[in-house]
Parts: C-alpha cells; structure tokens; sequence
C-alpha cells in the first residue's frame, strides 16, 4: 500500500470513527496556507521548473514545521500522515527530471493537496 493509500485511509478511519464535518463550519485546522504552496509547486512541476519546485517544497516543510504544532499536539496520526505524504511529494519533485517523473511528483502533490483537504473536515 503507498504512502498516499495508507495516509488517506488513515484519515477516512479518524472521519468515520467520530469526526464529523460541516460544510458551513471553518475548518479546526485551516490547510490554505499549506495547500497554496503545494499548488505553487505542482505548477512549477507542469511548467518543467522541477529546481524550483523542489525549492517550493522546502519552503512548503519549512512553514509546516513551524506551523502545525497545534494539529501535531491535537490529533499526531494525522499530522504524521500528512507529514509522510509530503516527504513523499518533496523526493518526487526533487527527483524530476523530465516528463516521466514529472508525472510522480504531479501524482504526489495532488495525493498531498487531498490530504489537506481531508485534515481541514477534521472537527
């Protein structure tokens, strides 16, 4: 199983274990911050600037780790979870070279943005 399966099933476990989620709701835990950056990234894989998005994510780990104590202390599977598959996405990029893995690191920072999006229907 990947990191990316083990990590979203990890999350749909805590949702369906208890969480419960309101559209309307701010999110406990706002990922915005975290997610633009992937996004940024994921532009500059598609764009073929794999240095830069290899610097994208650097900056992307830099604000997680200074910023995600409260989710880390509150609820660690999660943040670790989100963590791997971020570290996941940070080697992919760094490891794009062309077109081929390219595609992994596109697969990665998606599997990373979806992830986010899951933590922020975390009540």
């Amino acid at each position: 199983m990947s990191v990316l399966n083990r990590s979203l099933s990890v999350v749909a476990f805590l949702l369906f274990a208890g969480a419960c989620y309101s559209a309307d709701a701010a999110p406990k835990y706002d990922m915005k911050k975290y997610k633009g950056v992937a996004e940024e990234a994921l532009k500059l894989v598609k764009s073929a600037d794999y240095a830069g998005a290899a610097k994208k994510t650097v900056e992307l780990e830099t604000a997680w780790d200074d910023d995600t104590k409260k989710l880390k202390e509150a609820n660690r599977k999660v943040w670790k979870a989100a963590d791997d598959q971020m570290d996941v996405a940070m080697k992919a990029c760094e490891a794009a070279k062309d077109a081929t893995s390219a595609e992994k690191a596109t697969k990665e920072l998606n599997g990373f943005i979806a992830l986010l999006a899951e933590v922020e229907k975390l009540k």
